[in-house]
């Protein structure tokens, strides 16, 4: 913007029209939207991470061919603090919110925060019971902006 004002006021460019008021080149939806990116992390959290386990991020994957111990899915859980990753081999899907229970615990760490995608997994009223019980702010992203969900995508 400042070098198309700086064309106008000098008169620089033949038939230009100098009319134009300034003030309406603010307002180019164009410009906006090709200036637009991505949000690379999630708005709510922007919480400061002191110590390993404040924020965790968890996406599960799969499926996968079946392995010989019948692992057929996984849960990914990265720590915003430490950068820790745990890889959780899962029979079944839904075996992921067993297990995010099960990790504070051996973590010995109390999560304040956890962000996963919007899948049901963790979406269930177990979960959020869990969630309520042990203080724990679970954040989602929206549906198919799989880049929100922080350190893990």
């Amino acid at each position: 913007m400042r070098t198309v004002r700086k064309i106008l006021k000098l008169n620089v460019v033949k038939g230009l029209k100098t009319s134009i008021p300034l003030n309406d080149l603010e307002k180019c939806e164009s410009c906006s939207l090709a200036k637009s990116q991505h949000l690379t992390i999630m708005l709510s959290s922007r919480m400061i991470v002191a110590a390993p386990g404040d924020v965790l991020a968890i996406d599960p994957m799969g499926p996968f061919p079946q392995s010989l111990n019948k692992f057929s899915y996984a849960l990914i859980i990265k720590d915003h603090f430490s950068l820790l990753v745990a890889f959780i081999p899962l029979k079944e899907k839904s075996g992921a919110a067993e297990h995010i229970m099960k990790f504070e615990q051996l973590t010995l760490r109390k999560v304040k925060c956890l962000q996963s995608g919007n899948g049901g997994e963790f979406n269930s009223k177990l979960m959020e019971d869990f969630f309520r019980r042990e203080g724990i702010f679970h954040e989602k992203t929206f549906p198919y902006k799989h880049h929100q969900n922080g350190k893990i995508e």
